[in-house]
């Protein structure tokens, strides 16, 4: 009849970790479409992805690095395995990929006319 509802009453109160599986049964429920676990990773998730790309993203482009990196889950997630890779390490390849855009790169000044 559809997916049954997390056992969690917010993102603040989830514990989650690799060990549990709370990432990785959001990745699989985002894999059969579920909005609400997609809007419960982005929850539990975003200030992750954003404190990881501010290493490496223009702080401009933060806000849509970190929603093309939720887009590239969403695509993704059908093709995750539960168990074959860490959850968290799946979703960081997709932020790496993400930041690596041209578009995205932080400008190295002094470097452009060596």
């Amino acid at each position: 009849m559809g997916t049954p509802a997390l056992s969690v009453t917010s993102p603040m109160t989830a514990r989650w970790s690799c060990e549990t599986g709370f990432v990785s049964d959001l990745l699989v429920r985002c894999g059969r479409e579920d909005d609400a676990a997609l809007g419960l990773l982005f929850d539990v998730l975003s200030p992750v992805v954003t404190a990881r790309l501010s290493t490496s993203v223009e702080p401009a482009h933060i806000p849509d690095c970190v929603t093309d990196v939720f887009v590239e889950v969403w695509r993704g997630a059908p093709d995750y395995r539960a168990g074959e890779v860490s959850s968290v390490a799946w979703i960081m390849d997709r932020v790496a990929s993400v930041s690596s855009r041209p578009a995205y790169g932080r400008e190295v000044s002094g470097l452009a006319d060596a």
